[in-house]
C-alpha cells in the first residue's frame, strides 16, 4: 500500500478526485479481477478481456477450444501499444491454462455454418451488426441470400449487442429503432407465412 501510494502521488500529482480513487486507503485487487483458475491471466484468450471469476475462466476455455478470438491491437488512433494476435500465443497459453488445443475451424467442420452452406441449407435469417462493436469485423456485412431471406442489418451507432439491449426504444439511435422496426416487420411476416401454410405446429415449438 506505501508503494502504491507513493506511486500514485508521484504519477498523479494534485488530482484529488483520482488520488482517492487509486491510491486510498487499500490497494486495488488485482487477482479479484482475474479469471478464476489456475495461470489465470488478465490477458486471457481473448484481448478484448474474459472477465472475471467463473464466467472468465468459462470464456477463456471457450477461446481456447472452440470460440477463437483473433483480437490484436494496433493503429494510429488507439492508446495501447501495437500487438498483433499469434495462433502461437493462445496455443501456448491454452496448453498451460486448460491443457487444451484451439480448434478455430472445428465449428465450421462440424456443422457446416459457413457463409457458403448457410445459403444452402438455411432460410429467414436475420444478423445485426453493430459498427462500433470491435467484433463487427468477424460478422456478416452484407445480406447472405434475399432470395431465402437472409438479411444483415448493419448498425453505424450500434455497439456490442445494442439492438438486443432490454431497455427496448429508450435511448436508443436512429439506426437501431429503425432496425427494430424492420426485424419486427419481417419476422412478422415470417410467422404470418407459417401460419398461413398450416404449420401453427412449427409455431407452438418457436413459444413466440
Amino acid at each position: 500500500e506505501a508503494r502504491a501510494n507513493g506511486v500514485g502521488k508521484a504519477l498523479l500529482g494534485p488530482i484529488p478526485e483520482v488520488q482517492h480513487t487509486f491510491v486510498g486507503s487499500s490497494c486495488f485487487d488485482v487477482d479479484a479481477h482475474l479469471p478464476a483458475g489456475p495461470f489465470a491471466t488478465a490477458r486471457c484468450g481473448d484481448w478484448s478481456g474474459c472477465g472475471y471469476n467463473s464466467d472468465g475462466r468459462m470464456w477463456d476455455y471457450q477461446t481456447c477450444s472452440f470460440e477463437v478470438e483473433k483480437i490484436g491491437f494496433g493503429g494510429p488512433q488507439q492508446m495501447f501499444p501495437n500487438r498483433s494476435w499469434s495462433m502461437s500465443w493462445l496455443q501456448d497459453h491454452c496448453k498451460r491454462r486448460f491443457g487444451t488445443t484451439p480448434q478455430p475451424n472445428a465449428l465450421n467442420k462440424l456443422w457446416g455454418f459457413t457463409e457458403e452452406s448457410i445459403k444452402t441449407f438455411a432460410t429467414r435469417i436475420v444478423w445485426t451488426n453493430g459498427l462500433n462493436d470491435g467484433w463487427s469485423v468477424g460478422g456478416f456485412d452484407k445480406d447472405l441470400l434475399p432470395a431465402r431471406d437472409l438479411f444483415v442489418i448493419n448498425l453505424p451507432n450500434g455497439a456490442h449487442h445494442s439492438d438486443l439491449s432490454h431497455s427496448f426504444g429508450e435511448g436508443d439511435t436512429d439506426d437501431v429503432k429503425a432496425a427494430h422496426a424492420r426485424i419486427i416487420e419481417m419476422v412478422g411476416g415470417w410467422l404470418k407465412e407459417i401460419k398461413r401454410d398450416g404449420k401453427e405446429e412449427v409455431l407452438e415449438e418457436l413459444h413466440v
